[in-house]
């Protein structure tokens, strides 16, 4: 008999996730697939997700993740999560997703996007009643003067297009640093037309922005309880929680002085993406 999980399908088609191992293939964009129980990964590597997961209340536990910059697309940027990116008409609902632990060093000084469950959703993507307990993203070098940028979410580091994020509990501990930080505790960033409501988070999250050299447009420290930052398009709405801390801070580094506000601070549910200050740079 075949193995369904290896090939080509034409349709839709329905597949049970019992083991590690099926989870390396998740790859047909119109399958739906379920948890049947509860999931350690001891060995799984990120990927690109379009199809359907239904966690039906299970746990997956045990992603562990420790490189340079995730997996880095034709655009450039890094990505990083249980899934990179999501696209199309993703879904993934009624998970739970426990102790992960995600470093990355960032020592390329480029974009990354990293959440514990997606790194970047596009398209439709919905995430619905997921939650994530303990564990942690540590993205970028918070004592390190560079012109790197990290957006660092407990669900999502970047949510864009229509993505819909309904229900979602996070409890985890959450850092950004670089030339730009943005951290949220559901969202790094959302944009576009993106949505997060009803959601409620704990925990720890912390951005640090730093910047360095002749051109630096960056030094940005944003962090939110939902959000660390949101475009005008994008909604936040009917959210909760009360995070232990969560902060952001803006230091200018060696060659750059900053104009308006030196700092960003933690703001309600997420910080003001319009506000982009000024940096002047000095010889």
């Amino acid at each position: 008999m075949s193995n369904p999980y290896v090939g080509t399908i034409s349709g839709s088609i329905d597949l049970p996730i019992n083991t590690a191992g099926n989870m390396n293939h998740m790859t047909y964009a119109d399958a739906i697939y379920r948890l049947q129980k509860d999931i350690r990964l001891s060995s799984y590597s990120p990927k690109e997700f379009s199809g359907k997961l239904y966690g039906n209340g299970h746990m997956i536990s045990g992603l562990s993740y420790d490189g340079t910059s995730g997996s880095v697309l034709d655009d450039g940027v890094g990505r990083c999560g249980l899934f990179t990116v999501t696209r199309g008409n993703a879904e993934i609902r009624d998970l739970v997703i426990s102790g992960t632990v995600i470093t990355l060093s960032n020592a390329d000084e480029r974009q990354i996007r990293v959440g514990i469950i997606v790194g970047n959703s596009y398209g439709n993507t919905k995430i619905t009643n997921c939650s994530v307990y303990g564990g942690s993203i540590t993205c970028g070098d918070a004592t390190k003067y560079d012109q790197g940028s990290e957006l660092v979410g407990g669900i999502v580091g970047l949510a864009e297009g229509n993505t819909v994020i309904t229900g979602c509990y996070v409890d985890a501990t959450l850092r950004a640093g670089g030339g730009a930080a943005y951290c949220g505790g559901i969202a790094g960033a959302a944009i576009e037309n993106a949505k997060i409501t009803g959601c409620t988070t704990w925990g720890d999250y912390k951005s640090t922005a730093r910047c360095h050299g002749q051109n630096a447009t960056n030094g940005l420290g944003y962090a939110g309880s939902i959000a660390g930052a949101k475009a005008s398009s994008a909604t936040i709405s009917d959210n909760g929680g009360s995070p232990t801390l969560a902060v952001g801070t803006y230091e200018s580094g060696k060659h750059s002085t900053a104009t308006g506000r030196p700092y960003a601070i933690y703001v309600a549910d997420y910080g003001d993406l319009s506000k982009k200050w000024n940096i002047k740079t000095t010889s």
